[in-house]
C-alpha cells in the first residue's frame, strides 16, 4: 500500500493545471519525513557500532567496504542520461 505522502504526490501530479506550489509542499513534507528517518537510523547505527568489540567493528568495516565497492561498480551502469 502506498504511503499517504505518495498518494498526495500522485494526486497533485494529476491536477490540471499543474500546481507547482502544491507539489513543492508535498516534496518538502517527504523530505522532512525522510530526514527524520535518516537521523533515527544514524542514531541506532551509532549505538549498535558503539556496542561492538574492536574485532566486530573491524569485521563490519571490511563488509561495508566490500558492499561499497559493489555499489560503485554497479553504479557506473546506472549513470546514463534520463529519458522520460
Amino acid at each position: 500500500m502506498l504511503s499517504q505522502s505518495y498518494i498526495a504526490a500522485l494526486e497533485v501530479l494529476r491536477v490540471s493545471p499543474f500546481d507547482q506550489n502544491a507539489f513543492a509542499t508535498v516534496m518538502e513534507d517527504q523530505s522532512r519525513t525522510a530526514r527524520a528517518r535518516m537521523i533515527k537510523g544514524q542514531d541506532i547505527l551509532i549505538s549498535v557500532i558503539s556496542d561492538m568489540s574492536d574485532a566486530e567493528r573491524s569485521a563490519f568495516a571490511d563488509r561495508l567496504e566490500r558492499e561499497l565497492q559493489k555499489l560503485e561498480t554497479r553504479g557506473k551502469a546506472w549513470k546514463r542520461p534520463f529519458k522520460p
